[in-house]
């Protein structure tokens, strides 16, 4: 035999193959071995193909078995013409229906070429435009078809051995860029597992972690989930099964903690054309409340302490876990995770009054069972719990309190931010974020400035929604909403909602309640007799309503003839007497 011997010739000759690292590993094909236990390690040395036999059998005995001299495991120097390396491995890059593209080639010593076919019978090596695919692409389009989860890995020898398990495994063909270099990882190959869940494999070390970062990124909004892991033992998917462990025994990596320094996110950042933006978007955000509540954002509600921020959020939860309209917007019935501050008893007892104790589809974590957790760490394992649970809504109610913020640290833009921060890559897994935040008091201005705390908070967020007290209206179950977004689905208009029972409804606009609720509130607070007339300061205090618009009302009804004011009458000294004709009412 000639020295043209390849890894791929040898490896075709032996049974029960598997990728170790760098090596591979299979039966021992010495007849007295009679080996059942991968005993026989081969590998591509400096010079030449290496054999090892965990059970003693000679290199010779090895080769003979195989039909080869102790002379053919030796690399041909001159086999491509630079007198410096052979090929010991080629990969397949193919399109959907098999046709070859191109190929990676490996040499020893390791290193990497890509060639395609010149048309001739030879090799061209250099791409130029030949089209840019994903390793093992028909079975890739195959497994997205079928709904199987998609693992991407760094390269061909950690996809063929996922792929040798029956799953979908695949890379692109340049690997991953050395730290802090521009990702290899093309926007056109995100495209070939849109709507998947992909499992992204990362090797453990600084450009590894670094290009799962980068595929993630690029996936955000294009497959359904995504989630980043690294090997159990060892540096990689070969290491981690070679160790005994299967593929669904990885650790779960969070990108933040995943060894990326600054400089190497910055390096990751893409720019993308109007097209790819919208197309990573879709024709219209993905809303579990119309309008209001939408996966990959976060919604803040952002109201005072006892205004029933809570009981808002509720009424809300339940008409998505229902199927009911909420606020006269249509919902999304999804599975929801609340994280709730309240202690047990309350909270409880607030599922009771809504019917909601035995309601199914509502995953409850308390903040009393978290205390010895850091608020990343409280998020990671949401991440975890929401991949495996399918949940589409994450309430988080009150933010301040599960991040565990101070006063202090709440005006820090610096603190806030690293609050948000995990909430934003809990969005980023296609998961809708409804969080709530105490608002400042004696603040009368721009709901968007009304949260407690930094602005950065609101800044961080895509929907903002304020909940006060309809001061002056007479009635204590009406709230005004103050809708603020980015998205046009969002209502432009504040609007007032009313409590019956346990749900709310819209019942108009702040203008139009305000008027008729302290209309109704004068009529029923207005004596039904002269002798019980009060003054018109006396019956607006009564009434509850404020003087901005109460003299007026008390104009109107007046010459109406609702109301009778006469100087003098009943309690009212020498102003004007209030009181309400019989009937009128």
């Amino acid at each position: 035999m000639t020295g043209t011997l390849t890894i791929d010739e040898i490896l075709a000759k032996l049974e029960g193959v598997k990728p170790s690292g760098d090596d591979w590993t299979a039966r021992c094909p010495v007849a007295e071995h009679d080996d059942h236990r991968q005993s026989l390690t081969v590998a591509v040395g400096e010079k030449a193909f290496l054999f090892t036999c965990h059970k003693g059998c000679a290199t010779e005995h090895i080769a003979s078995a195989l039909g080869y001299t102790m002379a053919d495991l030796f690399l041909d120097r001159g086999n491509n013409g630079n007198g410096k390396r052979t090929i010991v491995a080629t990969y397949d890059y193919v399109e959907e229906a098999g046709q070859l593209l191109f190929q990676k080639v490996r040499y020893a010593p390791k290193d990497f070429r890509q060639r395609r076919p010149d048309g001739s019978g030879g090799w061209t090596w250099k791409l130029g435009d030949v089209r840019r695919v994903l390793y093992r692409l028909p079975e890739v389009v195959a497994g997205v078809t079928a709904g199987e989860p998609v693992y991407v890995v760094e390269g061909e020898k950690d996809a063929d051995a996922i792929a040798a398990l029956g799953l979908v495994a695949t890379c692109n063909p340049e690997g991953a860029s050395e730290s802090g270099k521009r990702s290899k990882w093309r926007p056109e190959y995100s495209e070939f597992v849109r709507g998947a869940d992909v499992v992204i494999w990362a090797d453990k070390d600084e450009a590894g972690r670094a290009h799962a970062r980068a595929v993630a990124t690029s996936l955000a909004g294009v497959a359904a989930s995504v989630r980043i892991v690294e090997a159990a033992e060892g540096k990689d998917a070969s290491d981690h099964l070679d160790a005994g462990f299967t593929p669904s025994e990885f650790v779960d990596v969070d990108v933040v903690d995943a060894g990326v320094s600054p400089a190497e996110a910055d390096a990751e950042i893409r720019v993308r054309t109007p097209a790819e933006v919208c197309a990573v978007a879709g024709d219209h955000p993905d809303w579990i409340i119309f309008g209001l509540v939408a996966r990959n954002a976060i919604t803040e509600i952002i109201a005072k302490m006892k205004t029933g921020k809570t009981d808002v959020i509720l009424a809300g939860v339940d008409a998505i876990l229902t199927g009911d309209n909420f606020l006269g917007h249509a919902t999304q019935r999804v599975e929801v995770l609340y994280l709730t501050e309240e202690r047990p008893p309350s909270f409880a007892d607030a599922l009771r009054r809504r019917g909601m104790d035995q309601r199914s589809g509502l995953h409850i974590i308390l903040r009393s069972g978290t205390l010895n957790m850091t608020w990343p760490e409280i998020v990671e394992f949401v991440r975890a719990y929401v991949r495996a649970n399918g949940i589409g809504l994450v309430v988080i109610d009150t933010l301040s309190d599960w991040a565990s913020l101070a006063a202090d640290e709440e005006n820090d833009s610096s603190a806030a931010l690293e609050a948000v921060r995990p909430l934003q890559l809990l969005a980023a897994d296609n998961v809708a974020v409804w969080t709530g935040r105490h608002s400042r008091k004696g603040y009368a201005g721009d709901v968007a400035d009304s949260g407690r705390g930094s602005g950065a908070f609101t800044g961080a967020v895509e929907i903002v929604l304020g909940l006060q007290k309809m001061v002056g209206s007479g009635n204590k179950n009406q709230r005004k909403v103050i809708p603020v977004g980015r998205f046009n689905d969002t209502p432009a208009e504040s609007f007032v909602i009313e409590r019956q029972g346990y749900s709310y409804t819209v019942i108009g606009t702040p203008g139009q309640v305000g008027r008729e609720g302290a209309r109704q509130a004068l009529l029923a607070s207005a004596p039904g007799n002269r002798d019980g007339a009060v003054s018109a300061r006396e019956l607006l205090k009564a009434a509850g309503v404020t003087s901005t618009i109460g003299y007026e009302l008390l104009k109107d009804l007046k010459a109406k003839g609702i109301l009778v004011a006469e100087k003098g009458a009943g309690t009212s000294g020498k102003a004007e007497g209030f009181w309400r004709p019989e009937g009128e009412l």
